[in-house]
């Protein structure tokens, strides 16, 4: 056997184990809950058939509001990242002379690691 057609087989056992595995998923569901495996898949057929309208109507929606949000945005985008890099400079500013001047206290050399 060839390594495409081991390759192959390979994918259509993996493609009939993972249907068989959501078939007995959607089985014992319909066991538990009592139903007809009938009405079962037309209501469940019909749940996915909401959940997808809904959830790409709403997609769509935002989509175009964070559009809109983000054209805004643009505009205040280069100071907001100024004001953050500023900030992280000085703090990062501040806590290396807070250890320089503990480890200037006890005679020690300050380093840019971490006390030791």
């Amino acid at each position: 056997m060839s390594v495409a057609a081991a390759s192959l087989v390979a994918l259509l056992i993996a493609i009939v184990l993972s249907c068989t595995s959501q078939i007995n998923v959607g089985l014992i569901a319909v066991a538990l809950s009592g139903i007809s495996a009938t009405r079962f898949m037309l209501l469940n057929a019909v749940a996915a058939v909401i959940w997808a309208t809904s959830f790409g109507i709403l997609g769509f929606l935002l989509g175009n509001s964070v559009a809109w949000l983000l054209g805004e945005v643009e505009r205040y985008e280069r100071p907001i990242a100024l004001v953050l890099l500023a900030l992280t400079v000085v703090w990062v500013a501040y806590h290396q002379w807070l250890r320089w001047r503990g480890a200037g206290s006890a005679g020690a050399a300050p380093t840019l690691g971490r006390p030791t």
